[in-house]
């Protein structure tokens, strides 16, 4: 298994839930260069009632909606997925994997990069002195997905290429109440400019577009993430009162100096933090012009997620 990125100090990797950690190895961010979207790639789930989509504590029987991030190079296409819900295996770092009855199931196709999963939660004799669900999937870029959730194991028919896995935890209201961090428009920014949400999707070429800020190829940037204190909320009984937020950010291009950032229970806010970013050198980037996406997720820990993405044209 490849060890988490260098700077990221092993104080702060110490404090991590296990939850984090289960989260982040299943969702294939444990590589050297986990900063860097060069495959199709699960980047994060946020799990939400409908009824009240800031809440991530969910209800028996309660309709809900998982919604995975799933990036890739030249951007997300249409995706199949097959999912199972059950409780999670007992024990010490166990393997995800479905060991007694799978109490939800569906299989599906999407496009783009936010994959909407919607499902009701198992009813109250279903779930009876769980506090907690495990949500396994597959996803596949050609050919439709299946899932076998007593072994996690995938397979996309028709296609040589393996079904990519991923695996999180559904927290339910008998955990106590929560909800999912948010991120503000103007939360990330680059070279000490906000950028704006983007809808700009990657092609043959960005030059003209004005709803990117442009950058040449080589050149050196910092992307600043902005944390503004509502991102973590109290958490009643524990030694440090409020809650940790760690994001993770990643880009589809160029290099980053790290994959990690930690909005800490002692940090003052606001808190800045600082990443630096090399955008591609000239022999990756066509006369067009190259859009580097930029994503950022924010994770409490607690079942709590957010997701942001940003767009950067570099071009000669």
């Amino acid at each position: 298994m490849n060890r988490l990125p260098d700077r990221l100090p092993l104080l702060r990797v110490s404090r991590l839930s296990l939850l984090y950690l289960a989260f982040v190895f299943g969702c294939e961010e444990t590589d050297t260069k986990g900063w860097l979207v060069d495959r199709t790639r699960v980047l994060g789930v946020r799990f939400e009632a409908k009824a009240d989509p800031a809440r991530t504590a969910i209800a028996p029987g309660e309709a809900m909606r998982a919604t995975w991030l799933v990036g890739a190079p030249n951007g997300t296409g249409r995706l199949t997925w097959a999912y199972a819900v059950c409780a999670p295996v007992q024990g010490n770092y166990p393997e995800p994997r479905c060991e007694g009855p799978v109490l939800a199931s569906a299989s599906g196709a999407s496009e783009g990069e936010l994959v909407a999963m919607e499902l009701e939660a198992p009813r109250a004799e279903a779930v009876a002195g769980v506090e907690e669900l495990q949500m396994l999937v597959a996803f596949c870029d050609a050919g439709d997905a299946a899932l076998d959730a007593s072994r996690f194991a995938g397979t996309c028919a028709g296609s040589d290429v393996p079904a990519r896995l991923a695996s999180a935890t559904i927290r339910l209201e008998a955990a106590g109440p929560n909800k999912n961090p948010e991120i503000a428009p103007d939360s990330v920014l680059l070279d000490g400019q906000p950028m704006t949400p983007s809808t700009l999707r990657p092609g043959p070429s960005c030059a003209g577009e004005a709803a990117a800020p442009v950058v040449v190829p080589g050149s050196k940037h910092a992307f600043t993430i902005r944390f503004r204190g509502d991102e973590r909320e109290p958490v009643p009984g524990s030694r440090e009162g409020v809650e940790s937020i760690l994001a993770s950010h990643v880009v589809t291009t160029g290099e980053l100096g790290r994959q990690y950032s930690m909005l800490d229970p002692s940090d003052p806010v606001p808190k800045e933090a600082r990443v630096e970013w090399t955008a591609p050198p000239r022999e990756q980037v066509p006369e067009g012009g190259r859009l580097t996406e930029v994503y950022l997720v924010l994770r409490d820990g607690r079942g709590g997620a957010a997701f942001a993405r940003r767009t950067v044209c570099v071009r000669p």
